[in-house]
């Protein structure tokens, strides 16, 4: 029996990168014999909300958003809490009772970190995000 691959889709900008720590969790959380995994790079001058929305439509399967685009977050995030709501309530899909999703995302997830580390650029104290620490949320 063939098993079919569930889709894991990685939203990052084009200029930013996967750190070693956070290659680690997606290995860990999703095992790639278990999981197709896609890149999808955003532009570094962002999409418009035309681009937004046709991206939004052809994801499938889990979202892991490296680089945040809020609006996208907001919407797969309430789709897809409705989506397992609905599952949750009713166990399997009843037509009469059916909330159609609009789109086909399973989960949302965000890389997030907590830690800071000060750096001096030019006499400047700046804090930056600090390579170790990161987790999904």
């Amino acid at each position: 029996m063939k098993r079919t691959l569930k889709t894991l889709n990685i939203i990052i900008n084009e200029q930013h990168s996967i750190l070693p720590q956070q290659a680690e969790i997606l290995k860990d959380l999703f095992d790639p014999t278990l999981h197709r995994h896609k890149i999808i790079k955003v532009p570094a001058e962002g999409w418009n909300i035309k681009q937004r929305r046709e991206i939004m439509h052809e994801l499938e399967g889990f979202v892991v958003f490296i680089s945040p685009i809020p609006d996208i977050m907001v919407e797969l995030s309430y789709d897809s809490a409705i989506r397992n709501v609905h599952q949750a309530i009713f166990h399997i899909n009843n037509a009469e009772n059916a909330i159609v999703p609009r789109y086909n995302v399973s989960k949302v997830f965000v890389f997030c970190n907590d830690n800071r580390e000060k750096i001096e650029i030019n006499g400047k104290i700046i804090h930056k995000i600090a390579e170790e620490g990161w987790y999904l949320a």
